[in-house]
């Protein structure tokens, strides 16, 4: 099997690695170098975890989650911090009732607590679901382990754009968020969102508030005095490459937010690092054929990082055979 990856972000770079270790021959095209910044793949943080107030997500990750243990098997490379998540927000949130839900049908554990920590804080009337196998992955060092896979599997690597199906064999693609602008009959929106380290200490899990802005946060990355929290809402529209200062109204929310649930949080802002959301309506991927030699692979809306192995896998076996995408019909446009 011939196959040409167009993009190699995580998603990109897992397919390849993937598909190749099966024997196929893989080529993985990215004009832009293999550490670049202008995408959704880079930074120094991405939340891992199967806990999803949506059950189909839920039941995906309750086998995915350890896709991430192959990769690091594959790597010889720790990838995955476990430190848990907690998903929290009022004891009768209905996010909080479809998650267990979800967590209850798939058999994964999980812990119900109403009680917060010195470094993450409950208020009176709050809870939340706390899974032990979730964390958090240096997506810079992931996706770095991925692609080394990838080329002790045989991929060759061309920095190129390929803007056309390879003349021979299947083209897959992984743009990211270029596929926006590829694809407009998708209706995908890229938002500019802001990640913000602040002065503070949490020491425990990764955790995600059911609210509007559903804001989410790390515990302190190894030797640094900062905390990282941001906001999931879409941020302003934008355009990969482009280039624009920090929302003032999403730092401010974001501060505010992460002083709310962090007590030894201080509130002052250290750094903040961009990245790009693909927005689909429904918040789903689009993985879909265009034709009988082009796949199209969006995963996005935010969330995708964490679905990167399982991602390479499932669309290894879409190539080859071993899944319809017939059956998937949450992931057609």
């Amino acid at each position: 099997m011939q196959v040409s990856i167009a993009g190699a972000g995580i998603t990109g770079r897992c397919v390849a690695a993937t598909l190749a270790r099966r024997g196929a021959d893989v080529t993985l095209y990215d004009p832009r170098p293999s550490d670049h910044t202008e995408g959704s793949s880079h930074g120094r943080s991405r939340i891992v975890r199967q806990a999803y107030p949506e059950p189909f997500w839920t039941k995906i990750l309750a086998e995915g989650y350890d896709d991430w243990r192959v990769l690091e098997q594959w790597a010889d490379e720790a990838l995955v911090n476990e430190v848990g998540l907690w998903y929290l927000g009022p004891a009768d949130h209905e996010e909080l009732a479809t998650g267990r839900e979800g967590l209850d049908a798939c058999g994964v554990a999980y812990a119900w607590v109403t009680t917060g920590t010195d470094t993450l804080r409950l208020l009176p009337g709050e809870a939340a679901i706390s899974t032990p196998r979730a964390g958090w992955v240096n997506a810079d060092q992931a996706r770095a382990a991925a692609l080394r896979v990838a080329q002790l599997a045989g991929v060759r690597e061309v920095r190129a754009h390929l803007d056309q199906p390879a003349p021979e064999g299947y083209t897959v693609w992984t743009v990211g968020p270029w596929i926006a602008a590829k694809l407009p009959q998708l209706g995908l929106r890229v938002t500019r969102q802001w990640a913000v380290y602040l002065r503070g200490h949490h020491e425990g899990p990764v955790w995600i508030e059911a609210a509007d802005d559903h804001p989410y946060g790390f515990p302190n990355e190894p030797g640094e005095a900062t905390v990282k929290v941001a906001l999931h809402s879409p941020g302003p529209d934008t355009m990969p490459g482009s280039v624009s200062e920090p929302d003032a109204a999403i730092v401010a929310r974001t501060a505010e937010a992460a002083r709310h649930r962090l007590p030894q949080c201080t509130g002052e802002v250290v750094v903040v690092v961009p990245c790009l959301y693909t927005n689909a309506k429904d918040d789903a991927f689009r993985i879909f054929w265009l034709n009988e030699r082009e796949l199209v692979v969006a995963a996005c809306s935010g969330h995708a990082f964490k679905f990167g192995p399982w991602l390479g896998r499932f669309v290894a076996d879409v190539l080859q055979g071993h899944e319809d995408l017939a059956n998937w019909p949450e992931f057609q446009p």
